[in-house]
């Protein structure tokens, strides 16, 4: 056979102890046949050695396994490679030995191996350096010792082993062998499972600090856990070494960097937020200019450094807005589409959802297919069909006789209070009820729409200033952003000044102007006024007053403002100028107080003004009394009449105005940040613009009118006319903008002035700040809770399908979202159009622009302090705390990240079904809505539903916005849920077939809240289905809860706490409930008491602010106290119960996460159902009690007492004949251990 790599070897001379063979045959030899090695020491490495360097031929010696040297102690017979590997039975492949042996190939976890059995190898006689060695290996394998643990091998062995290592720490005389100690740890801390996360690569300290947290809590939490230490589960030891972590992060990084030969404690090093010019490079002083800006008054000027070249980097923008209208289905899917969906969908399905939801009957028709669901869905598994039937008629039948009745009932309310006048409307139950509850109720069809599109142009000027905003963030220093905030507004004028600051400032002022001129447009304010203040205006924020203003706010006079005679305004505020040395302080008689210092005329100013609104008033007076002057001939009369002019002139209150100087702005701490202000004026506008753009849409539609008269005959009675009521100081601007004082219906009237009302009503307080901590814990609830993240996103799967989008573009819009605002490899910014046409139509949040303007921050003074005067370790340490308090405690402990990933999540899908709309054919802004609309939109114009989302309901949006959708799915596709039934029974059919058992028997002993069907309904599949995989080692099968996967899967649930209301509708209280159902001593989750009350108050204090603590705790893996960490601490430690099937470490990790799996062992679930008939028995001869109670009290006579008592009696037997037949299955199926009848629950047995 010819060498491969011969070629390689053309031109090398043969050493001398190589024979080749020449022959005319030697062709077909091998290479090892063609050339032989001689038998000789010449040319051979080592021939200068003697006899008494040879050794023994041993085993090891002809080993010839590539990886023999990670195996050392190990034979050939041990590690030869298995080529049959793949015909061997999954049972032997899953067995300790055929482990071991696969591990045995790769050279890491061969070392792995080897570690764990070295401990064989050393016995209490070892030397100190071998129990030294044996520490460091066993702490360098940590990581990988700890997955063996959560999947359950070889837990013995390592349990040997780590107590081994305790044995090596300690020496003879009781003291601790550091050697072994310090090895350990050292061996612990270089786990090469930390190499798979960039501790090592971060750019910065900062990036380190925060890269060892998450590193170090993630290591340590998958790290073997030893019962027998302080840190004794996951938990406590993922908390330990993310602090660690933390503190070692900047240290290892720093060294690394020191190692490099760069600096490691340097401007651009340390990279963390707040600390002046992070990201901007200055070489040397001749590349700064020094600028003076105007101080506090009476102060010096203050100087400030600019950069004279400054590098503004432009965003690049990627055109992926999908055009391709080509058809998205092939095959048969295409011709079920054409030829029965769109049939169906047209001749039936939109109709019957047009006349349920806009009919004349349709509230009647909707109330009683609901109340047919809820009553069909009130029985459980076993309540016979006829039963249900009944029971959903009877459900029918008070839906549509509740709507009819609330028709008939009349409610007299008055509208308007705050407006410059009121009205009284009557108005049905129905309706009242009708827009308490449902959304946008009455309302025209493009109502939605126009706030949509009011939305949209809001978006789109928000869009604008946060780019600009970002823009600046990104590219000056802080002391730049000072000077241009001072160039904005006038306050500085430079000679010579940077040309991209210049750039910048016109950029910003041309943005300003633009939405100035929407203002115009608007009426809100004049071209005088503009032309005054179109190179001067941005909105000022101060330091301790960044509140959020209400609506129209922005509109209102700046600076300070008095009220004060007129009188008084010529003899005292008409006298006093703007000074360099005019302070912010305000003397005794009003105007501002004078400070020492270089005392400079403000040229410009105005000093004192008096209002429009005052000026007005004041010629409304003048004119009055010109009038009756001019008409008076006596001249006594006419001297009377001026007299009297001006004492109510003089004595008339006005309102008057002074524009802050800029010492005075200095002294009241305005910020001084370009981007921030920039990006509050964004804010600030697009606010007011949004709702005013709103108001004028609606004036242009063909159902409003300019007067009553115009109004037709018939509809005069429902319609009423918008209130011209003005916002305060702000010289008279109109709250309902250009719709005031026209004609509108009377639901576009009630929800106008509802809404207003809602937003202007000041709440308390306290309800401020709970509503504020409830939205903490809803958030707890959610975004940080792992297993809502699985949830969330496998049933936005399912109804991404349900809507009828098409899944090609998940892909699309998760690149585009992912791209957006991030830099390439070259560090261009990249936008995509995709995402800003999303945004700017309101397809996600419509706050989703004042979110990010919101994310532009003041700079703040760097808070960390370097010492150069020590260590490089101390100061590290010194970095690490500040750092973990910056982000980690004042950082909610990292967990906003969980909540940007949340909304990540709804982003993608909601993006890719607009991405389908529109390729589709479908208008933008009806793309928009829908796919907002298709993925929860929670702004809701409800104020009951509101008021429900904010107190006693706190999850309610969901389940109010996603009925809906299931029940549009099931009238125009009911196509897509028989798809998704037969995907279920197929599944759970595969499931019976691999993983044997016997599912009657298993499904009759499971618990009530996991053997119902999806939404209850008996034609589809079960929620908990049976799992195609082998069963475990005792024969037992695997389960798995799909209810939170399937969207809605719970909304039929009807057995809370109030009886048939469905499950996500029933009141918790939110936070409150959390905190006043423990101290009650009640558990609103699990139905019953708080176990362990004694009756003693300060005994069950501690115990109820335990379940509170449990309660309020983020169901987070690893972090102590949660129920996620207790569950796979009883796990890893092996706790069985007689009531639970028992869990590896792995399950119990995986249902953490939202995969409910779970064994189905038919012994532990028979006697979990029989402690669950005791539970209900139980409840039943507690009914008894409390009637003979009764019956000794004289409350009720014997009669009453035997009937009832009966009934009860009777309901204990039935109960009991049920749950025997579903005992008999169970004993049927279990040959290992038969049950007891259930009559020895009556016989006193158990």
């Amino acid at each position: 056979m010819e060498n491969a790599y011969s070629k390689y070897l053309e031109g090398k001379e043969i050493p001398n102890n190589i024979e080749r063979d020449t022959s005319p045959y030697a062709k077909y030899l091998s290479s090892e046949e063609k050339e032989k090695f001689k038998l000789t020491t010449e040319g051979n490495r080592g021939s200068n050695l003697t006899d008494k360097d040879k050794t023994e031929p041993s085993e090891k010696s002809y080993d010839t396994n590539f990886y023999s040297k990670y195996l050392k102690g190990k034979t050939t017979k041990d590690t030869d490679l298995n080529p049959y590997s793949k015909y061997l039975s999954e049972d032997t492949k899953k067995s300790n030995t055929y482990l071991k042996f696969i591990s045995s190939l790769s050279p890491l976890t061969g070392i792995a191996e080897k570690t764990e059995d070295l401990v064989d190898d050393i016995d209490e006689d070892s030397t100190n350096l071998k129990k030294i060695a044996y520490a460091a290996q066993l702490g360098f394998f940590d990581t990988y010792r700890g997955g063996k643990q959560i999947l359950g091998i070889d837990a013995e062995k390592m349990k040997a082993d780590q107590k081994k290592l305790y044995e090596f720490m300690q020496d003879e005389d009781g003291s601790t062998n550091y050697g072994v100690a310090a090895a350990y740890f050292g061996g612990a801390i270089l786990d090469p499972a930390g190499w798979l996360l960039p501790i090592t690569k971060a750019k910065t300290l900062y990036a380190a600090a925060k890269y060892g947290f998450v590193n170090s809590g993630i290591i340590g939490a998958l790290g073997y856990v030893d019962e027998e230490s302080i840190l004794d589960t996951r938990g406590k030891q993922a908390a330990a070494s993310a602090v660690g972590g933390t503190i070692l992060g900047p240290v290892i990084t720093g060294v690394t960097k020191k190692i490099k030969g760069e600096k490691v404690f340097t401007r651009e090093s340390l990279g963390i937020p707040g600390f002046d010019s992070p990201t901007i490079k200055v070489k040397s002083d001749t590349e700064l200019q020094k600028i003076k800006l105007q101080n506090e008054a009476g102060l010096k000027d203050r100087n400030v450094v600019a950069r004279k070249k400054i590098e503004i980097d432009e965003p690049e923008t990627l055109k992926d807005i999908p055009t391709d209208k080509a058809k998205l289905l092939r095959g048969p899917r295409l011709w079920f589409r054409e030829n029965v969906a769109k049939a169906y969908e047209k001749k039936f399905g939109k109709p019957a959802l047009n006349y349920l939801t806009n009919g004349e009957y349709g509230a009647e028709a909707g109330a009683a297919g609901t109340g047919a669901v809820i009553g069909y869905a009130s029985g459980d598994e076993d309540t016979p069909i006829t039963t249900k039937f009944s029971r959903a008629f009877t459900g029918a039948l008070l839906g549509a006789g509740g709507i009819k009745g609330a028709r008939m009932k009349t409610l007299t309310r008055t509208f308007g209070k705050g407006e410059d006048k009121t009205e009284e409307v009557s108005e049905s139950l129905l309706d009242f009820l009708g827009r308490q509850f449902v959304d946008g109720y009455g309302l025209p069809k493009n109502f939605k729409s126009m706030q949509a599109e009011a939305q949209g142009f809001s978006n789109h000027i928000s869009m604008k200033f946060a780019y600009m905003a970002q823009k600046i963030q990104k590219n000056l220093t802080p002391d730049e952003q000072k000077i241009l905030i001072n160039l904005l507004e006038g306050d500085t004028k430079l000679k010579v000044a940077p040309v991209k600051l210049q750039e910048l400032s016109a950029q910003s002022r041309k943005l300003i102007n633009e939405m100035s001129q929407d203002y115009i447009d608007m009426g809100l304010i004049t071209k005088e006024t503009f032309n005054r203040n179109k190179n001067i205006y941005i909105k000022r924020s101060y330091k301790g007053k960044l509140e959020n203003r209400p609506f129209g706010e922005e509109l209102k006079h700046r600076g300070a403002t008095d009220k004060t005679t007129l009188k008084e305004f010529d003899e005292v505020y008409k006298k006093q100028k703007a000074y360099t040395t005019t302070s912010q302080k305000v003397s005794k008689d009003g105007i501002f107080k004078e400070v020492e210092g270089k005392k400079k005329l403000i040229k410009g100013h105005k000093g004192w003004e008096i209002l429009e609104s005052s000026k007005v008033e004041m010629q409304l007076i003048t004119d009055k009394y010109n009038n009756k002057i001019r008409l008076t001939k006596n001249k006594n009369k006419r001297s009377k009449l001026i007299a009297d002019k001006k004492k109510e002139l003089d004595e008339m209150q006005i309102n008057i105005r002074w524009e802050y100087t800029k010492p005075q702005r200095v002294g009241l701490s305005e910020i001084e940040d370009a981007a921030f202000a920039i990006a509050e004026t964004g804010r600030a506008g697009a606010n007011s613009l949004s709702q005013y753009k709103f108001y004028d849409s609606i004036s242009k539609q063909d159902y409003t009118y300019d007067s009553f008269a115009k109004v037709p005959r018939d509809l005069k009675k429902v319609y009423k006319q918008i209130p011209t009521t003005a916002i305060s100081k702000t010289s008279g601007k109109l709250r309902y903008g250009n719709l005031a004082g026209k004609y509108v219906p009377e639901e576009v009237y009630k929800n106008l002035l509802a809404t207003s009302a809602y937003y202007r009503k000041e709440s308390s307080g306290f309800f401020k700040s709970y509503k504020s901590l409830n939205s903490y814990w809803k958030v707890s609830k959610t975004a940080w809770n792992p297993t809502v993240h699985v949830n969330n996103v496998m049933s936005n799967v399912i109804l991404h399908d349900l809507v009828d989008a098409d899944f090609k573009y998940l892909l699309p819009a998760y690149k585009a979202l992912t791209t957006h605002n991030k830099a390439n490899k070259a560090g261009k910014i990249q936008r995509s159009e995709l995402v800003e046409a999303a945004t700017k139509h309101g397809v996600f949040d419509a706050d989703l622009i004042t979110t990010e303007l919101k994310n532009i921050q003041a700079s703040a003074k760097f808070p960390y302090a370097m010492d150069d005067s020590v260590d490089p370790f101390t100061n590290a340490v010194k970095m690490a705390r500040n750092v973990y308090q910056d982000s980690v405690i004042n950082g909610k402990l990292g967990l906003t990240k969980l909540t940007d990933w949340y909304m990540f999540e709804d982003k993608v899908f909601r993006l890719s079904v607009f991405q389908d709309r529109l390729s589709k054919g479908w208008k933008i802004q009806d793309a928009a809505l829908d796919a907002r609309k298709s993925f929860i939109d929670y702004n809701i114009d409800a104020p009951a539903i509101n008021w429900m989302r904010n107190t006693i309901t706190p999850f309610l949006a969901y389940t109010y916005r996603i009925i809906p959708i299931l029940a549009e799915t099931a009238i125009v596709r009911p196509w897509k849920y028989a798809k998704y039934a037969a995907l279920g029974y197929g599944l759970n059919k595969l499931g019976d077939t691999v993983g044997g058992g016997d599912e009657d028997a298993e499904r009759a002993v499971m618990p009530e809240r996991k053997s119902g069907r999806f939404m209850n309904i008996g034609v589809l599949p079960f929620r908990n289905i049976k799992m195609p995989v082998l069963p475990d080692k005792d024969g037992n099968p695997l389960y798995m809860d799909f209810t939170r996967f399937v969207p809605g899967g719970d909304i039929m649930d009807l057995n809370g706490t109030l009886p048939g209301v469905p499950a996500p509708l029933q009141p918790s209280g939110g936070l409150a409930g959390e905190i006043l159902f423990p101290l009650a001593g009640y558990d609103l989750f699990k139905q019953q008491k708080i176990k362990g009350l004694t009756g003693n108050y300060s005994e069950d204090w501690m115990v109820k602010l335990e379940a509170i603590k449990n309660k309020l705790i983020p169901n987070i893996p690893f972090v102590p106290g949660t129920y996620s960490t207790k569950k796979i601490e009883r796990a890893r430690g092996g706790m069985e119960s007689a009531f639970r099937p028992d869990q590896t470490e792995f399950y119990a990790l995986a249902q953490s996460l939202g995969f409910k799996i779970e064994r189905a062992d038919i012994s532990k679930l028979t006697a979990s159902k029989v402690f669950e008939l005791k539970r209900k028995i139980t409840g039943y001869k507690e009914q008894i009690s409390m009637l003979r109670n009764k019956y000794k009290d004289g409350v009720i006579n014997q009669e009453t007492f035997t009937t009832k008592a009966e009934a009860i009696a009777e309901k204990i037997k039935l109960v009991a004949a049920k749950y025997q037949v579903k005992f008999d299955k169970a004993t049927y199926a279990d040959t290992k251990e038969p049950f007891e009848d259930i009559k020895n629950l009556f016989e006193g047995k158990n």
